[in-house]
């Protein structure tokens, strides 16, 4: 698998308030700089850096169920269960929820 940015990715505006663009950052970078591993504009630019930002956790999410791993869970109810969680705290994020 090739190497990507790891998470978590947070979104936030562009330098310029007044270009509309929101930039997809690393969340321990600072409002005043680092770089953005995207940069999103347009009427979805918000929608579509926020489906970007949450890439990480749904990489991982599709991981841990297509492995059949749930942390801290054994048995086959619970592990349902836990995927459950996991993909709808992905999906969230994806969805800006």
């Amino acid at each position: 698998m090739s190497k990507h940015t790891p998470g978590p990715l947070t979104v936030r505006k562009c330098m310029d308030p007044n270009d509309g663009g929101r930039r997809v950052v690393p969340v321990k970078t600072t409002d005043n700089g680092g770089y953005a591993t995207a940069i999103c504009y347009g009427t979805d630019a918000n929608a579509n850096a926020t489906l970007y930002a949450a890439a990480p956790e749904m990489l991982e999410a599709l991981e841990w169920i297509a492995n059949g791993i749930v942390p801290g869970q054994d048995n086959m109810i619970l592990f349902r269960k836990g995927m459950q969680v996991i993909a709808r705290a992905a999906l969230a994020k994806a969805k800006g929820e």
